[in-house]
């Protein structure tokens, strides 16, 4: 009720500093791209993953939706620290798409660090939105999620 009542009185300033900003460009990437890397065959099967796709499917509403509610300060002396920390992990996942994408058959784009990447990079821009979004939550919340959704990632890759 707190969180309303405060979202309410400052409701111009949720939605400019909220931390789904920082995500848009992520959401956007992945509008654009997605259909790229199955048309390479990168995860072209479907893979049922039973309880742990489920497990997975929650943690990523959890990941996407929390900050909602995180408001980031531009003010703060950290701001630019992690601001930058948010633009190199988002420009390493977005590479890690890329060489998938745009060299399949390459022998780098066929090992399982750059396969895995697109899985787990993600942890860096999601650590940055904890950091600016100032939770100190977010970042366990995020290395859960990273860490299933890269086994996901994982075993729909081997399967």
């Amino acid at each position: 009720m707190k969180l309303m009542n405060n979202i309410q009185k400052n409701w111009k300033k949720w939605l400019t500093h909220n931390g789904q900003w920082f995500l848009m460009p992520i959401y956007l990437w992945n509008i654009i791209f997605a259909q790229k890397l199955t048309s390479v065959g990168y995860m072209a099967k479907p893979v049922d993953l039973g309880v742990l796709g489920i497990i997975e499917n929650i943690f990523r509403i959890g990941i996407f939706a929390w900050p909602t509610f995180m408001l980031f300060n531009l003010k703060d002396e950290n701001f630019k620290k992690y601001f930058t920390y948010y633009i190199i992990g988002t420009m390493i996942y977005f590479t890690s798409w890329l060489i998938i994408i745009f060299m399949p058959q390459s022998t780098i784009a066929n090992t399982w660090f750059i396969k895995l990447a697109p899985a787990y990079t993600t942890i860096i821009y999601f650590y940055a939105i904890g950091k600016l979004g100032q939770n100190k939550y977010y970042k366990y919340l995020a290395l859960i999620f990273v860490l299933i959704h890269t086994t996901g990632t994982l075993i729909k890759l081997s399967g």
